[in-house]
């Protein structure tokens, strides 16, 4: 009887597997009370505890490590209510959507650390640098820091980074401002940015798109939401990278 492949079955059951739990979060986002929410939560938790169980193998690295941060942020929306709100489900929605894009022969397993990682964090106040330092330390390298929008430009002429959080209210240019400069430098014109802040309206929003953004997250934030954010943006890059590459072969 001829072995199974086991990362062959893992191709053939991931795409049904998060369709299961992309439609669980669907669903999460319309229930009628907080009790059914909750439930439908710790149901995502162990859809994608098996999933990450199943991507258990060196070469579906990059898989594992969405599907781990996936659940750690899942499994933060069950301890507390008030940690469901727009924002963290739209991220928990992105890494699902990263899984399916992940869900190929072929990737590279170091896709996270080859090239070596780089992220920048930039906040003036250094409670919520440190914060954001700790959140990516669980999952990803340590962050390079910079405590104002000069310090930040002033590394950003110098070097490209894979994607940056960014403070909003900053003494000296304001973060809106900080974001529009760092992508005029030649190594950052296409970095993606993310804003962390504690305005999280529809006037934010728009401003943050009209300045280069690419989301925003609020203040207080999830230690996993960080997390999740970063994996999503890095490894999205990542795989537009390659493709790029591959198609001009």
């Amino acid at each position: 009887v001829a072995e199974c492949d086991p990362h062959q079955e893992f191709f053939d059951h991931a795409p049904t597997l998060i369709g299961r739990v992309r439609k669980l979060l669907q669903e999460i986002s319309g229930a009628p009370t907080k009790t059914a929410r909750r439930r439908m939560l710790v149901d995502l938790q162990g859809e994608l505890r098996g999933l990450k169980g199943r991507a258990g193998h060196s070469e579906l690295l990059p898989m594992w490590q969405m599907a781990a941060a996936v659940e750690g942020l899942v499994k933060q929306l069950t301890e507390k209510q008030g940690n469901v709100t727009l924002s963290t489900l739209r991220t928990v929605a992105g890494g699902l959507d990263l899984l399916k894009d992940l869900c190929v022969p072929g990737l590279k397993a170091d896709l996270l650390t080859n090239p070596p990682l780089r992220i920048l964090a930039v906040d003036d106040d250094v409670i919520s640098r440190t914060a954001i330092s700790l959140a990516l330390k669980k999952a990803l390298n340590p962050p390079e820091l910079a405590e104002n929008g000069e310090a930040a430009l002033a590394l950003a002429t110098m070097k490209a980074y894979d994607v940056v959080f960014l403070d909003v209210q900053m003494t000296g240019m304001d973060g809106f401002e900080v974001c529009t400069n760092i992508h005029e430098t030649i190594p950052n014109l296409t970095t993606p940015v993310v804003f962390v802040t504690c305005h999280n309206d529809f006037e934010a929003r728009a401003r943050s798109t009209l300045s280069g953004g690419n989301d925003l997250i609020g203040k207080p934030f999830l230690t996993f939401e960080i997390t999740v954010k970063a994996l999503t943006l890095v490894m999205q890059g990542r795989l537009q990278s390659q493709a790029r590459s591959a198609n001009a072969c």
